[in-house]
């Protein structure tokens, strides 16, 4: 290779970086000055709700978009909470697809000290019922797979975003349909990390996935915690999973007013703790949640139709559902198929149920014998 040749290889090279830099100064200052405005619409009309952000940068070397204090407003009748605020929303695009195609595949999103409020008004309507548009038609958006139906559409989400992480945030429930409302929970220090995991071969199309979702709820009691780690085989016709969930230390009053709604059931105190290991192979789900409570303080409405019934089941019951600590551990099975699931006893419920017939069965045989005398 001549001399001359290599100057003007490298002359070409140069004018190609200052154009590049040229490019991408151009696209920093039309978001700057310019995009900001259009992106607020382009956006607001994708998902049917007006957004808002503080400030906008691009990262032209990793095809991303950075807001700051992304905010979706409150809903007409909803209060005035924003639905949704963030201090930081990255979104990460595609870069092939951008360059071969032009179009704009959205393929990894952050969101850093999020705060979503969730409220429901007292006709029972929630505020997000009208957030979200899940179907995306726009001019220049395109979605990489397009499958229809239940499991497909997580399908479709996971073909295209293929990360998602969620740190250090929020989420906030206000209920005012609910008897004695307006009642609150909420779930702090909320991180999800979300992604694919290409480095596993995938078999037969299947998009192997990991999901790990932790978060506190603060209660007058103190903290109680949820923790979820889940591996997944997502197809188009199903999803193949194994969860794990735990929970430590929640406070049963939280859900006071629910209990009181919905069931016979109320409590003065009590906290729970559980492990839930749940799994779906062909659509057919298999789980066991064991349930351990502690200072339990029920109370059985007598109010309620067959209450006396319910009163004496738990009170036979609960001395073969106690450990050793003093805790009632309760636990139940969900199995069957994902459309239509049932619910049964646990073996330790069994196992007391077990005893309780044997007990009365005792019974009914020394009545017998006094009727014989």
């Amino acid at each position: 290779m001549s001399m001359k040749l290599i100057k003007l290889l490298f002359k070409i090279l140069v004018i190609c970086a200052l154009l590049m830099a040229v490019i991408i100064g151009g696209i920093v200052l039309y978001m700057k000055y310019y995009g900001k405005d259009v992106l607020q619409d382009v956006l607001s009309a994708l998902i049917k709700r007006k957004v808002s952000f503080e400030a906008i940068s691009v990262s032209p070397d990793q095809y991303a978009i950075n807001f700051k204090g992304f905010t979706i407003p409150a809903e007409v009748g909803f209060g005035e909470e924003n639905v949704f605020n963030a201090e930081r929303f990255s979104v990460e695009l595609n870069e092939e697809r951008f360059q071969k195609e032009g179009k704009v595949v959205v393929e990894r999103i952050i969101i850093e000290r999020g705060s979503l409020n969730i409220v429901r008004n007292r006709d029972g309507l929630f505020n997000l019922s009208n957030c979200i548009n899940p179907v995306i038609q726009e001019r220049g958006v395109a979605y990489a797979a397009s499958a229809e139906g239940g499991a497909a559409e997580f399908y479709n989400f996971v073909k295209n975003v293929k990360a998602l992480y969620i740190r250090d945030s929020v989420i906030n429930f206000e209920d005012y349909f609910v008897a004695e409302g307006p009642f609150s929970i909420k779930c702090d220090e909320l991180n999800v990390a979300f992604a694919a995991e290409p480095e596993k071969e995938p078999r037969y199309g299947a998009i192997p996935l990991r999901c790990e979702i932790t978060f506190g709820m603060p209660t007058r009691l103190g903290r109680g915690y949820f923790k979820l780690d889940a591996e997944a085989s997502v197809l188009e016709n199903k999803i193949d999973a194994d969860l794990n969930i735990n929970t430590r230390d929640i406070d049963l009053m939280q859900f006071l007013p629910y209990f009181n709604s919905y069931t016979p059931f109320s409590f003065n105190e009590g906290v729970f703790s559980s492990e839930t290991r749940f799994s779906v192979r062909d659509n057919y789900a298999d789980s066991l949640t064991t349930i351990f409570f502690h200072r339990l303080n029920l109370v059985i409405d007598r109010g309620m139709e067959n209450a006396r019934f319910l009163e004496v089941s738990v009170n036979k019951l609960a001395p073969y559902l106690r450990s050793g600590r003093g805790d009632i551990v309760f636990d139940f099975v969900i199995k069957g198929p994902m459309d239509r699931p049932k619910i049964g006893a646990g073996p330790r419920v069994k196992f007391a149920m077990g005893r309780v017939v044997i007990e009365e069965l005792g019974n009914m045989l020394q009545q017998i014998r006094k009727l014989r005398r």
